[in-house]
């Protein structure tokens, strides 16, 4: 079985492409086309389960985008179930293995996926997206009260975990209640 804890989100599938099985997969990696590099295998969750998928062809689409198609998925009926479905990687592979401890080392993207807690650890939300509409880049996080943004600024972040997949922020009082 799957750890969740050793995956990395890196994309979504956007939509089926043609009439074989091509998926639209859209990715937060700066190069996508490495994460599938030797034979990859993408994960997905699957009813609750999360379950490999070995890539038996991938092409570019624009430059965040690549269409894939998976081993045994031969049709746009079988490929329709996987339409908004999230992405995963093994995260040593996302990361590269010299970036998984807590060296500081990854970008702002790499982050999706984590838990945002407070300095006492308590859970504020999830990063689910980046916002890069703006010249300050800021996280998007799903939080209980709906969405709130916070800039991806040092000052704010105070220690990343990437074994437990957490951001550890110190915000300004209000902040979150600004945006939410």
């Amino acid at each position: 079985m799957i750890d969740p804890a050793s995956l990395a989100l890196v994309g979504k599938v956007n939509k089926t492409h043609g009439v074989k099985g091509e998926l639209s997969i859209s990715f937060s990696a700066d190069d996508p086309s490495e994460l599938l590099a030797d034979g990859g295998c993408l994960i997905m969750d699957i009813d609750g389960l999360f379950t490999p998928f070995f890539v038996a062809s991938s092409r570019p689409r624009g430059s965040e985008s690549l269409l894939v198609r998976f081993d045994g998925v031969d049709s746009q009926e079988e490929a329709a179930q996987f339409v908004g479905k999230d992405v995963y990687v093994d995260a040593a592979l996302a990361y590269g293995e010299e970036d998984m401890p807590d060296d500081g080392q990854l970008y702002a993207g790499q982050l999706i996926g984590f838990k945002a807690i407070d300095e006492n650890g308590d859970e504020i939300g999830e990063i689910v997206d980046l916002d890069e509409s703006t010249d300050n880049v800021l996280f998007v996080l799903q939080t209980p009260a709906g969405l709130a943004y916070v800039p991806v600024a040092d000052e704010f972040i105070m220690e990343i975990s990437t074994k437990a997949r957490t951001v550890e922020f110190d915000l300004p009082e209000g902040l979150l209640q600004l945006n939410s």
